[in-house]
């Protein structure tokens, strides 16, 4: 998620720097308060804003690991974004 916008799934290849692009939806700004939740069953991901589907991927790279989530930025836009705001209120990871 990002506040210009944009969410992206990505998946990250192993090496620094080294990431995959599966699925990218525009039109999906956040804003403060916004409820993010990722879902990972088995080769899907299913990212949901304010219990609204917004954005899904199915990728069978990898059969097993840890999924993870993170946020990323480019900085610039219009307004642009600070950087230093981007953050997150609370966060839980667990099985469902």
């Amino acid at each position: 998620m990002s506040a210009h916008g944009n969410s992206e799934i990505v998946r990250w290849n192993g090496a620094v720097g080294s990431f995959q692009s599966i699925a990218q939806v525009g039109d999906q700004a956040v804003q403060d308060d916004d409820e993010i939740l990722a879902v990972f069953s088995g080769p899907s991901i299913v990212v949901f804003r304010n219990d609204i589907e917004i954005n899904s991927a199915t990728d069978g790279t990898f059969a097993d690991g840890a999924p993870g989530t993170g946020t990323f930025s480019a900085g610039g836009g219009s307004p642009p974004v600070v950087l230093a705001n981007l953050g997150l209120k609370y966060f839980e990871c667990g099985p469902l």
